[in-house]
């Protein structure tokens, strides 16, 4: 939420849908429809539990793809922001 002059104006929460989760291989994000056809772009950055950045990947379309095959079983946080809004997550990654 944010404030315009003394009016409250409520923003609109950007969903992000992240299937499969768990996962073996690969990992898709999609942004719905409507919030996918504003033209911005984003990037997506998975991180270990340690911190280190194990992806960056652009968001074009409203879509992005993680190749999860060669990485570690464990779990990873997501992270991008869109329209001003951070977005986080986590993925199991499992053999």
């Amino acid at each position: 939420m944010k404030y315009k002059g003394n009016i409250l104006v409520r923003q609109k929460l950007i969903a992000l849908d992240v299937f499969p989760n768990p996962a073996t291989t690969q990992v898709s994000f999609v942004l719905p429809e409507h919030q996918a056809n504003t033209g911005h772009q984003a990037l997506l950055r998975i991180f270990d539990l340690s911190g280190k950045q194990m992806a960056q990947i652009q968001v074009r379309d409203g879509k992005a793809v993680w190749n999860c095959g060669t990485i570690k079983p464990g779990l990873y946080v997501y992270s991008t922001a869109l329209n001003g809004q951070k977005i986080t997550g986590k993925i199991v990654v499992k053999q």
